[in-house]
C-alpha cells in the first residue's frame, strides 16, 4: 500500500500527539519541575489541535479513508479526536 499526502494529512493529528508525548517524556529526566512538564503538555495538546481541520478537509466526503488495513479514518474521527484533546487539555490545565 502506498501512502500519499492525503494519508499523511489525515495522520498528522495523531503524529503530533505522538511527537508531543515523546518530547514530554524526554524532558522529564532532563528537568523535573511540574510547571515545565505541564507547560510542555499544554503546548503539545494545542499543537495537536491545529492539524485537525486540515485532516477533516482531506477526508473523502462519502466514506472514510483507509490509511492502513487496520486503521480507517471516517468523518467522525477528527471530531472525536478534537473532543478528546479538549478534555485532556482541560484536565491538564486544572491539574497544573
Amino acid at each position: 500500500m502506498e501512502l500519499t499526502l492525503q494519508h499523511f494529512t489525515v495522520l498528522l493529528p495523531i503524529l503530533a500527539i505522538c511527537a508531543a508525548t515523546v518530547v514530554v517524556m524526554l524532558s522529564v529526566p532532563w528537568q523535573r519541575p511540574h510547571t515545565l512538564t505541564a507547560s510542555l503538555t499544554v503546548i503539545g495538546l494545542l499543537l495537536a489541535l491545529v492539524p485537525i481541520w486540515p485532516a477533516w478537509q482531506a477526508l473523502p466526503p462519502d466514506s472514510g479513508l483507509g490509511v492502513t488495513p487496520l486503521f480507517e479514518v471516517d468523518g467522525y474521527a477528527p471530531l472525536y479526536l478534537g473532543l478528546i484533546l479538549l478534555v485532556v487539555l482541560a484536565g491538564t490545565i486544572l491539574a497544573g
